[in-house]
């Protein structure tokens, strides 16, 4: 109880600061976001990495510009800090549509068990009970509070999907 009105401020502060929220520490300093590690067979949860190239990516990802291109390998949590980007994305804005385009649905859908929904099952009681998402279907989480969503889909699929439908945000 005693907690309540300083969570309620770090939700204000996180839904306004994406690095926030992917930084984010609850009031016992205790991350909130915790992704995988599966390097680590010891402590393979823990917090998002503060490395300065994520940061400015994640800036870069929501700049003004229609269209970004990142030229990447393999191990630089580069596809983590987009899709926790969409993940903050629907749970603190409402009326979004995020596709998330892979090979094939199955593969997309894998990318949100892992690199979303996982950490929302890891987030704190408090944290799940104020902004729930959706485990079902499998290709679809749904934000409660915004209505905002995240939907997987085939690469062959995205083009025909976009016909009648608009996406805020399509990662392929």
């Amino acid at each position: 109880q005693a907690y309540i009105a300083e969570r309620r401020a770090l939700l204000k502060l996180w839904a306004n600061d994406s690095w926030a929220f992917l930084q984010a520490r609850d009031v016992d300093v205790t991350a909130v976001i915790k992704t995988q590690d599966e390097a680590d067979d010891e402590h393979p949860f823990k917090a998002f990495p503060d490395y300065e190239y994520l940061r400015l990516m994640s800036e870069e990802l929501f700049a003004p510009q229609q269209v970004t291109l990142v030229d990447k390998s393999r191990q630089m949590t580069v596809s983590t800090l987009c899709m926790l980007l969409l993940y903050h994305t629907v749970l603190f804005k409402r009326g979004r549509k995020c596709l998330v385009s892979k090979q094939t649905q199955e593969l997309a859908e894998v990318l949100l068990e892992d690199k979303v929904r996982g950490v929302h099952r890891r987030t704190p009681a408090w944290f799940q009970a104020a902004l729930p998402l959706s485990m079902t279907p499998k290709s679809v989480a749904r934000a409660e509070r915004t209505g905002s969503e995240i939907v997987c889909v085939a690469q062959n699929a995205a083009s025909r999907w976009f016909k009648g439908n608009t996406a805020s945000i399509v990662l392929i």
